[in-house]
């Protein structure tokens, strides 16, 4: 069995078409048809129940499309590594671009890593990883999403920053709470950082502080 069978009944899977398929891998609806056909001659079992309207995945395909996508995914990843001048899409925030990207990337050599997605909220990374617009991603909160390999990296502290002349500067030690009966400089509130002091501050007894957001500076 090739590899090439089993890309194309990952692709006639996801596009739930064999002409959408066809179209997609720039070759002819037969083309496809033959290959699905000598795939579940193969396997000895149907993978698509045809329709009037496009195919859907027998429970057998579906169980097939689970174990496979990954692992073809992991393969042809680990294929480009030793491929020449491979370039790495990568997605962050802008926090991480500015802070972590720039330290890290001058001392990688192993790939040529270009940041080309940048997301308030790094979720809305994950479906551009899925559809393979990039190659990786540095996500807030270590999700673990089927299909898609991942490992914690960092985790990293939060300072309170006030004059030396303020009353929390003679604390030894100052909590979130602390802080929540003074005027706040937060990131802008699309992110999950300010979304999340924002239901500290809800869940605090005190008023709700004035708050400052880092584009209004």
């Amino acid at each position: 069995m090739n590899l090439q069978k089993l890309e194309y009944f990952l692709l006639v899977a996801k596009e739930k078409s064999i002409s959408s398929a066809a179209n997609k891998l720039f070759v002819s609806q037969p083309a496809v048809s033959k290959q699905m056909k000598k795939l579940e001659e193969t396997l000895g079992f149907p993978l698509f129940v045809r329709m009037s309207k496009g195919i859907s995945l027998t429970d057998k395909g579906q169980q097939l499309y689970n174990d496979i996508e990954p692992i073809i995914y992991q393969l042809k990843y680990q294929l480009k590594k030793h491929m020449n001048d491979q370039v790495v899409r990568m997605g962050s925030d802008p926090l991480l671009a500015s802070y972590y990207f720039a330290d890290y990337i001058k001392d990688q050599n192993l790939f040529q890593i270009k940041l080309t997605q940048l997301k308030d909220d790094t979720i809305d990374l994950l479906p551009l990883l899925k559809s393979r617009e990039i190659d990786a991603a540095i996500i807030q909160d270590h999700p673990h999403q089927k299909g898609l390999y991942s490992t914690f990296l960092f985790s990293d502290n939060f300072y309170a920053a006030v004059p030396v002349n303020h009353q929390l500067a003679e604390l030894d030690h100052v909590s979130i709470t602390d802080c929540f009966q003074y005027t706040q400089l937060l990131p802008p509130n699309t992110t999950p950082l300010y979304q999340k002091i924002r239901r500290l501050m809800e869940k605090d007894a005190r008023p709700l502080p004035d708050i400052m957001r880092s584009l209004d500076l």
